[in-house]
């Protein structure tokens, strides 16, 4: 499912032999005709594409309406986020994306239990394509090292260190694995 069926990315889905459908997150009767039939939904929202916290959790809400009226639905697996509010203590109140992930979480629970039972969430704060698409902001480059092979480390911006990413960066993900450590520590500053 796609906004526009007619772009490069969708027409090459379709040269692999999937099926192309066009919907809008703001259209019921478009989502509709989308999910027909379809057993499993990965559902993400998209805070940036309207920057407005209200508009994607209307629309997350309204993706788990009509899902959850699916008869043959097994499966609806939903890209969320953490509440930052409330995972920093306070800290950190208008981080709109993970708010908005978070209210649309909590409203599938709340509306739709039948669609939660079936629910996996996804807690994926940044994807991979990101870093190619917002390359010049966000993308690694290449450190020389002494060491044999190459090293990447993010690209440091002014004010940067100041965030959430970098505050859960120093309580857990460091403690997770010995090689994210080492990005982390860069990304920090450390």
């Amino acid at each position: 499912m796609t906004r526009d069926t007619t772009k490069p990315a969708a027409q090459r889905l379709v040269s692999l032999g999937a099926e192309a459908v066009s919907a809008d997150f703001d259209d019921e009767e478009s989502l509709k005709k989308a999910f027909a039939g379809a057993n499993a939904i990965f559902a993400i929202t998209n805070f940036w594409d309207k920057f407005s916290l209200e508009t994607e959790i209307r629309q997350g809400l309204l993706v788990g309406k009509v899902a959850s009226e699916l008869p043959d639905l097994e499966h609806f697996i939903f890209s969320s986020l953490a509440d930052a509010k409330k995972l920093a203590g306070g800290v950190f109140k208008n981080v709109l994306p993970y708010n908005a992930k978070s209210a649309i979480r909590d409203g599938l629970t709340e509306r739709y239990p039948s669609l939660w039972a079936k629910t996996t969430t996804l807690f994926i704060s940044f994807y991979f394509q990101n870093w190619l698409k917002y390359a010049a902001a966000f993308g690694p480059e290449k450190v020389r090292s002494p060491n044999v092979l190459p090293r990447i480390r993010p690209r440091k911006r002014r004010g940067q260190a100041n965030g959430l990413a970098p505050f859960i960066a120093s309580r857990w993900v460091v403690r997770l694995d010995p090689a994210l450590s080492e990005y982390c520590q860069a990304f920090r500053g450390v």
